[in-house]
């Protein structure tokens, strides 16, 4: 008989519990006479509201805020209470878990003992597993210290003239055929996500900023929303291929469709979205991804494709297929045209003899 599977993860601070999908601040000892005898407090339905949730938690039975930081902990639930959420949704949940590893490595220790010499052991010691999430880690380290030098909890940096680990930009294009050829394989398994792919190559929009559009949103000009991570408004005009895409997308979502494993799912009830779940939600990030990531993993068993992509890369597509940068940078909204260049132009340029 197999052993039963514990509800605790390792991505979850101590004395978090996960049931049925949502998560629980579960105390032990004499921690229950701390927290009122109450030995389950609920803590939300996704991990984003779980942290901000239980960071307010051990902040109300912890020092005041605007009091000395003790340990690297308390200054880090500070940031994720004060700054994280004044990001886009995705990039608070990829924050949140990383703010939840770094106090698994620095959480004990005092904001102002850190020194350089810790942080280029933390960089050798995790790089081993992660070389390029290592940087994504120390930029928020650095975010942190920043935010501690202003609040008091430490004079200098230890992250000033830190070196990141050198990194290559994902070069990974999506051919026609490849394209073509994964959609007609999704098309049979999980509709949604086949109209998905076409709304998002024509449209160019990241995968948050999809998930969160509302039918509402699409008005007679075209759709208008505000990019989550640059804050720019714009409208993308229709053409009849966008208009056809936009409402096959709706449709199918709002009907009968089978999942991966050939079971039928019948959506409850329709939504105010143009992606949704069947009881008219919006699909999480997470859940989007596993998603993405399990009809992949099925299309390279199956022989379809020979090599994997990632849903973000055919935003890159998009942008690759344009026929000059300017073009692209302002088709996917980027401010800054070398976002543009390094990340987004991966087709090889085509260059024309003299003679």
């Amino acid at each position: 008989m197999s052993r039963p599977r514990s509800r605790k993860s390792k991505t979850l601070p101590p004395y978090v519990m996960q049931r049925s999908g949502r998560y629980y601040f579960e105390p032990k000892g004499e921690m229950v006479e701390r927290y009122g005898g109450r030995k389950s407090i609920p803590l939300g339905g996704t991990f984003t509201e779980m942290y901000m949730n239980y960071a307010l938690l051990l902040q109300d039975f912890g020092p005041s805020k605007y009091g000395t930081f003790n340990t690297m902990s308390e200054l880090i639930d500070r940031y994720v209470l004060e700054v994280t959420p004044k990001k886009a949704e995705a990039a608070q949940q990829r924050e949140i878990k990383r703010a939840v590893f770094l106090k698994k490595v620095f959480g004990k220790m005092h904001p102002a003992l850190i020194t350089t010499l810790h942080i280029y052991e933390f960089i050798d010691w995790r790089s081993a597993s992660a070389p390029v999430g290592v940087n994504r880690e120390l930029s928020l380290l650095s975010s942190i210290f920043k935010k501690g030098r202003r609040w008091g909890a430490l004079k200098e940096s230890p992250m000033v003239d830190i070196e990141y680990n050198p990194e290559s930009p994902r070069e990974r294009y999506i051919t026609h055929d490849e394209y073509a050829a994964f959609r007609e394989f999704v098309a049979e398994k999980n509709s949604v996500v086949a109209w998905y792919m076409d709304f998002k190559y024509l449209t160019g929009l990241r995968t948050s900023d999809i998930l969160a559009l509302k039918q509402s949103q699409l008005t007679e000009e075209g759709i208008a929303l505000r990019i989550s991570k640059t804050q720019v408004n714009r409208v993308i005009a229709w053409t009849p291929t966008l208009r056809l895409v936009t409402a096959k997308l709706i449709e199918v979502c709002g009907r009968e469709r089978r999942d991966v494993s050939g079971k039928i799912i019948r959506p409850k009830k329709h939504s105010e979205y143009v992606v949704f779940t069947r009881e008219g939600n919006p699909y999480s990030a997470d859940g989007w991804r596993s998603i993405f990531h399990r009809l992949m993993t099925n299309a390279l068993s199956s022989g379809v494709l020979t090599e994997r992509f990632r849903d973000h890369d055919i935003r890159a597509k998009a942008g690759s297929d344009h026929n000059c940068v300017e073009e692209a940078r302002k088709f996917l909204a980027h401010l800054n045209i070398k976002v543009t260049e390094r990340h987004y132009r991966r087709k090889a340029e085509v260059i024309q003899p003299l003679m």
